[in-house]
């Protein structure tokens, strides 16, 4: 089995996913999933200074870091995990920001059959909601989704400066504790989306 085509065909269901999440302004949430709470919308960012430049960015980080090969001991595995941002932009500041993130995974075993229905949706974080199963074991008690949409919110009215600088720890979580209390997960990523949203 060709691993490069597994993760050829992987990313492309996280691309489509995650631009339409993106471009979409809120994720589209599965039955059952209370409704996430992201930040506000491109459309409804604050208007412009007089002078100032307006822009809206979309960004995409994708790793295939952890896809692996079949052995013994189980199937392989090929994953394209894919973090997708929308940023609205008054000059160098952030009036909006939007994130959400898909991990499409396509097993395969020692044969290189593929065990994966490939029929499958590949919901996003948001539209998974509670349902992604972080809440358990947050320190902090927040979903994937809701530490997403309070990294946004804390981002909102900042310069792409200053949020590059945001302090970080070895495992790229915040160390500022306004943005510790909500937000656990690491966020080099998204500070990376919006520094490439703003390009």
């Amino acid at each position: 089995m060709n691993l490069k085509k597994l993760s050829v065909t992987a990313l492309s269901l996280t691309l489509s996913l995650g631009l339409l999440a993106g471009c979409s302004g809120k994720p589209a949430v599965s039955t059952g999933s209370p409704a996430p709470s992201p930040s506000p919308t491109p459309s409804q960012s604050a208007p412009a200074e007089s002078g100032a430049a307006v822009k809206t960015g979309l960004s995409l980080v994708t790793s295939v870091a952890k896809s692996k090969d079949a052995s013994a001991e189980g199937d392989g595995l090929a994953q394209a995990y894919a973090t997708v941002a929308a940023v609205t932009l008054n000059g160098d500041t952030v009036t909006s920001c939007f994130i959400d993130a898909v991990q499409a995974n396509v097993k395969f075993d020692a044969a290189g059959k593929i065990t994966t229905d490939l029929t499958a949706a590949q919901p996003s974080k948001n539209e998974l909601g509670d349902a992604y199963g972080m809440k358990k074991a947050s320190s902090i008690g927040k979903e994937w989704y809701e530490q997403a949409a309070a990294f946004s919110a804390y981002v909102t009215g900042k310069t792409v400066s200053e949020v590059s600088g945001i302090a970080v720890d070895d495992h790229e979580s915040p160390t500022d504790a306004d943005l510790a209390a909500s937000v656990t997960i690491g966020i080099g990523e998204f500070q990376t989306l919006i520094e490439k949203a703003a390009v």
